[in-house]
């Protein structure tokens, strides 16, 4: 297993690999870390993977993202200011 940190987008993130082969990219949860796949991890290694692993920005061991997280809710950034939902056909 190799741990480092790279460089994305003027932040500093950390990111675990394992294996080689063709990758698999795993993503954790909101408010979670690379953790999350740790019993995943050497498993898909084992069966002939590359498995990445990052700490998306602002969770576990990467910084947080450059001018911080969009904390506005999903309805405040659209333009009518509420969520619009298509239309449904008239069912008769």
């Amino acid at each position: 297993m190799r741990a480092d940190y790279i460089e994305v987008g003027g932040t500093r993130s950390f990111v675990l690999e394992e294996g080689s082969g063709q990758p698999v990219l795993c993503l954790h949860t909101a408010g979670q870390s690379g953790v999350q796949w740790r019993d995943v991890q050497p498993r898909l290694a084992a069966l002939g993977y590359r498995v990445v692993v990052p700490d998306l920005p602002g969770h576990g061991r990467s910084e947080p993202a450059v001018g911080g997280p969009d904390r506005a809710p999903a309805d405040a950034r659209r333009p009518s200011g509420r969520a619009r939902c298509a239309e449904r056909p008239d069912r008769r």
